[in-house]
């Protein structure tokens, strides 16, 4: 089990439990509030990796940490626990 503490806002995180899903919009808060969809999810003995398409400029990116949006603590990938958003694969197969 791979489990990430935040000393800052005093929360841990499992990375070996998946957050997301495939095709599921996150955005990163706190630098560049960009959108992101997920293309692809991987897994090690690290935890879970998110391979992300940035949707403005169609960058890669991947990220091992993604928390909701209510538990929104400083810079970081968020998805919108209260608004989940999917984009259509095919839509994502085209980006």
């Amino acid at each position: 089990m791979t489990k990430l503490y935040s000393l800052f806002g005093g929360t841990t995180t499992d990375t070996q439990v998946k957050s997301v899903e495939v095709n599921q919009i996150v955005q990163m808060e706190g630098y560049s509030y960009s959108r992101y969809v997920v293309h692809k999810i991987t897994h090690n003995q690290f935890g879970y990796h998110y391979h992300l398409i940035n949707l403005k400029t169609h960058d890669f990116h991947q990220s091992e940490i993604i928390k909701p949006l209510s538990q929104k603590f400083g810079i970081g990938m968020y998805y919108d626990d209260k608004n989940i958003e999917f984009i259509p694969e095919e839509e994502v197969a085209e980006l």
